[in-house]
């Protein structure tokens, strides 16, 4: 059968109260071939199909429905439905009201639009929405999620016992990498941010300078690197300073602990006993005079009065 309709008419017109209005079947070919005006040159399928629908500048299949399905696609081992397009969109969908846009990328296997509801809802009882990418280069994302408005989301995850969003990575990379102009992550809740790891449970790094960050690390409950700033009180069951050690900064380091002062200074004490002719020499460690200046001086006798009790020379050459 060969049907032509011109001036707007239709080639065939079959209707149906309660049964199929056209029936149409081939063991070998095609059971319904469809094509536009002016549509491309008719080639066989490589299998038999059911219908084949060919269009040049138009739809070549067009289904609306007011109230129902338009098109359903149903298969019990195979494709219930496959969209394919060698330069364009493979399947554009359209709902909510949405009207017919273009994409922001020309070339997309399924473009969704859904006006002010969602473009895409999936559901399942294990994975609803599976996204795979070959990770060719630093953009590649199995999803991506973006959103044009000044407020919104790109990805929103939410669970109602569970976890709202997990990233995980098995070969040493980022489970999740998040990047933007105001904040890279925003969290809220009774605990913003919980970070567990196997060495560092939270790292903080500023791409500006070298200021950084490691809470509940290996060696520590946090590390610094760079000036730390606290403007509030900062209590502590006790305090220690451990530097580099002026003389040998790469491999030894200096333990001090902290005294309270109104000024910055460090303090030092000891004891030494005198010699017949009341005289006695302290030896300092090698990095004294590098790492301090400006020296005072504090001689309590004990044991008998001490009234001409001074310092001969002060500290010079690492010796009192």
């Amino acid at each position: 059968m060969h049907a032509t309709g011109t001036h707007g008419a239709s080639g065939i017109d079959a209707s149906s109260d309660n049964g199929i209005a056209i029936t149409a079947q081939s063991n070998t070919n095609i059971g319904i071939y469809a094509v536009t005006a002016g549509g491309p040159t008719f080639s066989p399928p490589p299998k038999p199909i059911a219908i084949l629908a060919q269009g040049w500048s138009r739809p070549a299949i067009l289904a609306t429905s007011d109230s129902s399905v338009a098109i359903e696609g149903d298969s019990t081992s195979g494709t219930g439905i496959i969209g394919k397009s060698s330069t364009g969109i493979g399947i554009h969908a359209v709902g909510g009201g949405a009207s017919l846009g273009s994409p922001p990328f020309p070339q997309v296997a399924i473009f969704a639009e859904g006006g002010p509801n969602a473009g895409i809802f999936s559901q399942s009882s294990n994975v609803a929405i599976y996204g795979v990418s070959a990770g060719v280069d630093v953009t590649s994302a199995g999803v991506h999620g973006q959103c044009s408005g000044a407020k919104g989301q790109g990805v929103f995850g939410f669970s109602d016992s569970g976890t709202g969003v997990l990233g995980l990575s098995d070969s040493g990379g980022t489970g999740v990498h998040a990047v933007g102009d105001g904040f890279g992550v925003y969290s809220t809740g009774e605990t913003a941010v919980q970070g567990v790891g196997g060495h560092i449970g939270v790292t903080a790094l500023n791409s500006t300078n070298t200021n950084a960050a490691y809470l509940a690390s290996d060696c520590c409950a946090a590390w610094f690197t760079g000036n730390v700033v606290v403007t509030g009180t900062l209590n502590h069951s006790s305090s220690r300073v451990q530097i580099d050690n002026p003389c040998d900064p790469a491999n030894k380091y200096l333990s001090h602990s902290s005294v309270g002062s109104a000024e910055m200074k460090n303090m030092y004490d000891g004891i030494v006993m005198l010699d017949a002719n009341g005289e006695a020499i302290v030896r300092l460690p090698e990095w004294f005079e590098t790492f301090n200046t400006d020296f005072r001086y504090q001689l309590t006798p004990v044991g008998a009065p001490g009234s001409n009790l001074h310092i001969v020379e002060e500290i010079s050459n690492n010796y009192l």
